[in-house]
């Protein structure tokens, strides 16, 4: 692109600021619920950090440059096969010493199944996909001030009275909810890598982490867990 024509482009952007086009999308809301928007937002960006620490463990656990590694990460767009792999690559490096955190212990006679994390952390792949994918779905019609808007109290399913079969429609709660959890997988994943492939890095809490790797996974964490800190104040 020459200059002459980036020039001409942003005095065409400029001018359509000025005549009011772009108005209403920086003078005033969309609808009367940004929140539901702003919270379906906030969940897939978290997803995305927490995809990020996934990516970041299969370099460390493969041996490779961030940057290949990413290549070859982000190469696969299935969630569920990205898992699998680097979960064999857990099992391969480690052994079974971190078994019981990553894995679903199976029901036994007597005894219910434990999950795992990557339970875990398929369940945020599951609903990740229903947060893209949902449609906002239209409640009623509010005023504000002299303006008639349409509120979305809900997202869900394209031809939802078709398709729902009992999932419950997402509200802002939910979408609350599942960024807390993506905020935590995230933390858990990064301090799982630095555990095992920068261990130095954790100074004294070194032992501590590597004492958590090897037990079930516990969510929310109790109060005195190490990854507290690490997570936003709520």
């Amino acid at each position: 692109m020459t200059l002459s024509t980036l020039s001409r482009r942003c005095a065409t952007s400029a001018s359509l600021y000025s005549s009011g086009v772009f108005s209403v999308m920086t003078d005033k809301p969309r609808t009367s619920d940004d929140a539901l928007r702003i919270a379906r937002s906030l969940a897939i960006e978290q997803y995305a950090r927490m995809e990020s620490a996934l990516c970041v463990m299969f370099a460390g656990l493969a041996g490779i440059p961030h940057d290949r590694a990413a290549l070859i990460y982000y190469k696969i767009g299935h969630s569920a096969t990205r898992n699998n792999m680097v979960g064999s690559l857990v099992e391969h490096v480690h052994g079974e010493t971190f078994k019981v955190f990553w894995d679903t212990t199976p029901k036994a006679r007597g005894v219910a199944p434990i999950s795992g994390f990557w339970k875990f952390v398929g369940a945020l792949d599951d609903q990740r996909n229903n947060i893209v994918h949902w449609h906002p779905s239209e409640s009623v019609s509010v005023v504000l001030g002299s303006n008639e808007t349409k509120r979305w109290e809900d997202f869900r399913p394209a031809f939802h009275h078709a398709r729902l079969k009992g999932e419950k429609p997402i509200r802002t709660p939910e979408l609350d909810d599942f960024t807390a959890r993506a905020e935590y997988a995230e933390q858990m994943l990064i301090r799982f890598h630095l555990a095992t492939v920068k261990p130095k890095n954790l100074g004294g809490e070194l032992q501590t982490w590597l004492q958590i790797f090897q037990q079930p996974p516990a969510y929310p964490p109790p109060e005195d867990h190490p990854v507290i800190p690490l997570l936003p104040k709520r």
